[in-house]
């Protein structure tokens, strides 16, 4: 089983995996967690600070521009939805 780090903690991994997603030309996935960062973040009330929101809106500008706007906001809608957890598995996966 995947030892899931604290919220904030998971939420900047997210970002982090989100920008390894979109370097390998997976901007869907990209987004997808980008959602879940955002989620997470949500759920604790710990909003992304400085440099993690500048990260996450520059890898979200990437993705954003080689998706459709309707793909973008299904993907971040979808990740959203994942659990911590499962979005660290899909990022890993």
């Amino acid at each position: 089983m995947l030892a899931t780090p604290q919220p904030p903690t998971t939420a900047l991994l997210l970002v982090g995996f989100a920008w390894v997603a979109a370097g390998r030309g997976d901007p869907e996935l990209a987004a997808r967690l980008l959602g879940a960062a955002a989620a997470t973040r949500d759920r604790v009330g710990v909003p992304a600070a400085g440099a993690e929101q500048q990260e996450a809106d520059l890898v979200g500008q990437a993705a954003a521009a080689t998706l459709s706007p309707e793909a973008f906001q299904a993907a971040t809608a979808a990740g959203r939805g994942l659990a911590p957890d499962q979005a660290l598995r899909e990022a890993l996966g």
